[in-house]
């Protein structure tokens, strides 16, 4: 887990450094230079921690569930709560994860998060006993026709690796 120092910086400080941070940041105009700011700044554990913040977002905003979040992210309930706490309560989280989403659907962005997640959690669907109910038609014919053509061309890899999950229909 990400530390914070005991000993904490004076308010100006504070103040001037974040300023600067959220410069440094809009100026950043290409994916790779903020990928490479991100790489260079940031250690492992503290992008993991974001990126799943921001996962959690995305999540939360495209209409799934603490379960299903919780089982695509590795992530806890608190942790979950947290974010949802600062996509409602918060003034420019959720516009940006929105328009995100918005330009990713407009892209047609098969390998966005987003995009992955929902793949992800068809398979959990219909795998998982537990949620067998919501495989009825939860997605719609054309996703359906994806999902059966992917299933079938995945399905001895998700029996190796989920034995537990496949359910015998």
């Amino acid at each position: 887990m990400t530390r914070v120092s005991r000993n904490p910086l004076t308010q100006d400080i504070w103040e001037g450094v974040k300023d600067d941070l959220a410069k440094l940041i809009s100026i950043l105009s290409d994916k790779n230079l903020v990928q490479g700011f991100f790489d260079d700044f940031l250690t492992p554990t503290e992008k993991v921690m974001l990126a799943k913040r921001l996962g959690i977002a995305v999540l939360l905003i495209g209409g799934f569930g603490y379960d299903e979040i919780k089982e695509i992210l590795h992530v806890s309930t608190s942790t979950i709560f947290t974010v949802q706490n600062a996509v409602e309560k918060g003034k420019f989280l959720k516009p940006a994860v929105e328009d995100l989403l918005r330009i990713q659907r407009k892209e047609k962005d098969r390998g966005s998060f987003f995009e992955k997640a929902k793949d992800s959690l068809r398979i959990l669907v219909v795998h998982d006993r537990r949620s067998l109910a919501r495989a009825m038609n939860p997605f719609s014919s054309e996703e359906e026709r994806e999902f059966e053509a992917y299933n079938k061309s995945h399905k001895k890899a998700w029996e190796t690796a989920w034995p537990n999950r496949m359910t015998k229909i």
